[in-house]
């Protein structure tokens, strides 16, 4: 299912789109990059799930929200989804960055791995 997009706003993201693209046909990782980007998102991992959420918990505490039973019940949901909602996104928006990149090259088809034994 494909959402209807406007064409205007398909002309305003054709540009961003288009870097994306050959982004996504041309980039290579070596060790290097793939280091530097472990670090990044490491950092982005620990912030991310544990800072934030952390916290918000003590902000909503500070707020007198633990006295009242139904606005405890919701700081902690909130919390909850502040800590799954980073690693939600990281898993969904990493498959469809793998989805755009095996279209970009032409490769869609190929989902089995080749070499081993047969």
């Amino acid at each position: 299912m494909k959402l209807p997009i406007p064409k205007v706003i398909e002309r305003r993201l054709a540009p961003v789109v288009d870097r994306l693209n050959h982004f996504l046909r041309e980039f290579e990782w070596t060790w290097t990059k793939a280091v530097v980007f472990s670090v990044g998102f490491w950092i982005f991992a620990i912030v991310s799930t544990s800072a934030i959420p952390s916290w918000f918990l003590y902000w909503v505490e500070g707020l007198g929200w633990n006295r009242i039973f139904w606005l405890s019940k919701l700081g902690d949901a909130i919390g909850a989804g502040l800590s799954t909602g980073p690693v939600i996104t990281v898993i969904i928006g990493g498959y469809l960055l793998q989805k755009q990149r095996h279209k970009v090259r032409g490769s869609a088809g190929d989902s089995r791995p080749s070499g081993g034994y047969r």
